[in-house]
C-alpha cells in the first residue's frame, strides 16, 4: 500500500497495467489472477479498470484487526485482455 501522500496519482493503475501486459505479452500466460480483501476497495477498483473480473468470494476469509473480511478472487484471460487491446 502507498503512503497516502502518494495515493491518487494512477501508480497502482500503471503497475498493474504494466504487469498484466507484461503476463499476456512476453509470458504467453492465458490467464491472470489475483486476490484483493474487501478491506482494500481502491485496489479493487484498480483491478476492475485493468480489466479483471470478480470470480468468486471467500467470505470471513481473513481478520482484519477485530473484524472479518472477504478474500475476492479476480481474473483476466487473454482473449479479454485483447479485446482490450
Amino acid at each position: 500500500m502507498f503512503p497516502s501522500s502518494q495515493q491518487g496519482h494512477g501508480i497502482g493503475t500503471w503497475v498493474t497495467e504494466i504487469t498484466r501486459d507484461f503476463a499476456f505479452e512476453e509470458l504467453k500466460l492465458h490467464r491472470l489472477e489475483l486476490n484483493v480483501y474487501s478491506f482494500n476497495p481502491r485496489a479493487e477498483k484498480v483491478y476492475l479498470k485493468a480489466g479483471f473480473k470478480r470470480e468468486g468470494i471467500r467470505r470471513d476469509a481473513i481478520m482484519d484487526e477485530n473484524n472479518y473480511a472477504d478474500d475476492i478472487l479476480m481474473a483476466i484471460l487473454e482473449s479479454d485482455w485483447r479485446k482490450m487491446k
